[in-house]
């Protein structure tokens, strides 16, 4: 009779927490729907998808934001169209900023090794 109870009672509880994670599964679902659950912020009518934190100054560093999880910091490279990795200590900045919700970036030379961890240091930087 004993091991009856403690089988039920096991059964209980997988069927208690089975619901539980299925209501939890259709709740996230459900999430999508709207805008003001999902973290983005609402100005007006246009939901603002992007945030840079530096207001694409050169002279600060910055990272761009997206409202789903991707980041954008400003690097360093030593060649204008990057492609190479970047460097902490290069002649060109690649300020990422955000246009229309989308990210996009401009690119400044800031003279040899000027421009250090995703900033123009020490120099007036030029935009290409």
């Amino acid at each position: 009779m004993e091991e009856k109870q403690v089988s039920l009672s096991v059964l209980i509880i997988v069927l208690s927490v089975a619901l539980i994670a299925i209501f939890a599964l259709f709740s996230t679902l459900h999430i999508g729907v709207s805008l003001d659950l999902t973290g983005a912020a609402v100005k007006g009518q246009i939901a603002v998808l992007c945030k840079d934190t530096d207001g694409s100054n050169p002279e600060k560093n910055g990272i761009v934001n997206i409202f789903y999880g991707s980041r954008f910091p400003d690097q360093c490279y030593n060649d204008k169209e990057a492609k190479e990795d970047p460097t902490n200590n290069g002649q060109f900045l690649r300020e990422y900023k955000c246009e229309n919700n989308e990210v996009t970036f401009d690119v400044y030379e800031c003279s040899k090794n000027k421009c250090q961890y995703g900033v123009c240091v020490g120099s007036s930087s030029t935009l290409l």
